[in-house]
């Protein structure tokens, strides 16, 4: 994790800064006003050079806490929210990464130019005196705090370019997410959509079978009705004509019983003008 890394790179400078804090008060006094100077400059030039050094890790643990808390807080929301908010931590943490990276290579260049003085100073001091052994240690502590520099500049630039290739491969699977969530909506819709026209078409199919169901039972009853009343006119007519049989059995005894009564009471000339009834 950032955070831890930038623990570890700082622990190189707190030894570096320890050991030039032990260096014993005995070896920095020289009756040499010249040596005085320069071991003075040296001293303070490194006190600044620790200052400097400790408010550069604090800002980076400061930074990494930071990117550290944002990333495990983006952890624990839900997945609507999850790559709203990591795409924000990603970009916090990129941020600090860089800031770091760039941190490490101005303390680099610094570190370095710092060196080439030292360097510069133990050149002239071994032309005109002996070279002093506590110049030659500050010396030596300066090319360890550059090579730390630059192993941690190093390292950030790795570290960077890490999170780069993160970045990318997340860019990626968003992107991968982004087309599944999409296809997955698409078929939802067409799958509402299916359903929508089965549940239509199951409608139309049980109205017209009521109306079908509904005409059919109409017919049944008007051919009911129709039997019924055929069936009524028929008794009427059946009844009509026993009634017309019976009369004309009555009739066709009723005639020949006048004309024999007619006759018996009748005399010759009466019966001659006598008609039957119709």
């Amino acid at each position: 994790m950032p955070d831890q890394d930038d623990v570890v790179m700082t622990e190189p400078e707190v030894a570096v800064s320890a050991k030039i804090g032990e260096i014993p008060e005995s070896r920095r006094r020289k009756p040499d006003k010249i040596s005085n100077r320069r071991h003075s400059s040296s001293e303070s030039e490194s006190e600044s050079d620790r200052s400097r050094h400790r408010r550069s890790s604090r800002g980076r643990r400061s930074s990494s806490k930071k990117s550290s808390r944002k990333r495990s807080s983006s952890r624990h929301s839900s997945y609507s929210r999850h790559s709203h908010r990591s795409g924000r931590s990603g970009w916090s943490v990129s941020t600090g990464v860089a800031e770091v990276a760039v941190s490490a290579l101005r303390e680099a260049q610094q570190v370095r130019e710092e060196l080439a003085k030292l360097t510069e100073q133990l050149a002239a001091q071994k032309s005109t005196t002996p070279p002093d052994v506590n110049f030659q240690h500050v010396l030596a502590e300066a090319g360890v705090r550059a090579r730390e520099a630059e192993l941690r500049a190093q390292e950030a630039e790795r570290r960077l370019t890490g999170l780069s290739a993160e970045h990318a491969e997340a860019a990626s699977q968003r992107e991968e997410v982004a087309v599944v969530i999409q296809s997955a909506c698409l078929q939802a819709a067409n799958a509402e959509r299916e359903r929508v026209e089965a549940v239509a078409v199951q409608l139309l199919q049980q109205q017209q079978a009521e109306i079908d169901a509904r005409r059919e039972a109409e017919q049944a009853a008007w051919l009911q009705q129709a039997q019924k009343n055929l069936d009524e006119q028929q008794a009427a007519f059946e009844q009509r004509l026993e009634d017309e049989r019976v009369t004309a059995r009555n009739m066709q005894r009723y005639k020949p019983e006048q004309i024999r009564n007619l006759q018996a009471g009748s005399t010759p000339g009466q019966v001659s003008h006598v008609t039957p009834p119709p």
